[in-house]
């Protein structure tokens, strides 16, 4: 099957790394699959298989400069291979894409790939004065009505688009690498302190605001190190706290900082499925996290991890130090979530996209993998 998958460029976003794995799986899979990218994004940031095209827009597609990003992403459609059988968009600019590639009649199918709940993530908890973010959350909620099918990450994800817009989605939930993500006994380091791990990201969503406040409150009841895995430190307010920056450059290396860690911090308001923390679980790392939605598709608090349900910095920071002084539950922990890594194998994705792409009626849910 042809499928084709428009982006604006190969950044080093969760998205799209989760688009690359979709798309070797794909290929993998017997599929034709091609990127469609913007002129100058044709670097890809994670590794792409031999039988992965990248197809690279020429200044005759459309090189528009400084124009609106919607128009940019709307131009996508034209170089979208003429008799592709589906198209797959991510994130609610290039779904317009992808829908005018069914206009113009170079897609017969259109797919959209949710992956988190746009409205939120890029409106009112977006970035930029308050009518650019009301013009992005307008945008985002039309996406869910323009007659793609939708296919979300995790449950959650579904419910929000079933309960908001009355559009039924296939759950397509995502797993972990397990040959990349594991413990690294004979590496980990022998810390003479506990060492915080947290992933940093600007977007307001990611809360690295309230990460900095629990590192603040932290510093006043333990010694410890803390480490942010970051690809933009010059992005990052560390409120004026040290704080280790490390950029990694592939799985191995952040596999090597969540097996340095003797807790990993997440405080997203919401995530659409919350992989990070997955990973983390898979290299035998303690997980502490705020309750972000769809994540509880496979965090059970007590159970694998740590959920604080009020999002308080001083309840986070009470997490983290349960964990580091409390031997047993720090083992069960450690114990549950390699087992929950084990459940969420990585190769569910292509599957279940694979199945998606060759049946022929939408709408159907995939079952859950608890």
């Amino acid at each position: 099957m042809k499928v084709a998958i428009p982006i604006t460029l190969f950044d080093n976003s969760g998205g799209i790394r989760v688009l690359s794995i979709v798309a070797n799986g794909l290929a993998e899979r017997g599929h034709d699959v091609t990127f469609v990218v913007s002129s100058g994004g044709n670097c890809p940031f994670f590794p792409l298989d031999s039988r992965v095209h990248v197809k690279v827009l020429k200044p005759e597609f459309g090189n528009f400069g400084n124009v609106s990003a919607l128009i940019r992403k709307i131009y996508l459609a034209f170089g979208i291979p003429r008799g592709t059988d589906a198209a797959i968009a991510n994130g609610f600019m290039s779904a317009f894409s992808v829908r005018f590639s069914e206009i113009l009649g170079r897609t017969r199918r259109g797919i959209y790939f949710v992956q988190a709940y746009e409205p939120m993530a890029f409106g009112e908890h977006g970035e930029g004065v308050r009518w650019v973010r009301a013009i992005r959350k307008r945008l985002a909620e039309r996406t869910y009505h323009l007659g793609l099918e939708c296919v979300a990450n995790s449950h959650w994800t579904a419910r929000m688009l079933r309960e908001k817009h009355g559009v039924e989605a296939t759950v397509v939930p995502l797993g972990v690498d397990v040959a990349a993500f594991h413990p690294l006994e004979s590496d980990r380091i022998r810390q003479d302190k506990p060492v915080v791990v947290t992933i940093g990201n600007p977007n307001k969503v990611k809360r690295f605001d309230l990460f900095v406040e629990v590192i603040r409150r932290l510093r006043t009841k333990m010694e410890f190190r803390a480490v942010v895995a970051t690809h933009d430190r010059s992005r990052l307010n560390l409120g004026g706290l040290e704080m280790e920056c490390v950029s990694p450059k592939g799985d191995a290396a952040m596999a090597s900082i969540y097996n340095m860690a003797t807790v990993f911090v997440s405080t997203s308001i919401a995530e659409g499925f919350g992989l990070p923390l997955l990973e983390a679980m898979a290299c035998g790392t303690p997980v502490v996290t705020t309750d972000s939605r769809g994540i509880l598709d496979f965090c059970r608090d007590g159970e694998n991890c740590r959920i604080v349900d009020s999002g308080k910095p001083e309840d986070l920071t009470d997490a983290i130090m349960q964990i580091c002084r409390d031997k047993d539950l720090r083992e069960r922990l450690i114990a549950n979530g390699l087992k929950t890594a084990q459940q969420w194998s990585w190769n569910h994705l292509p599957d279940s996209f694979d199945k998606v792409l060759r049946r022929a009626v939408p709408g159907e849910t995939s079952p859950s993998m608890r």
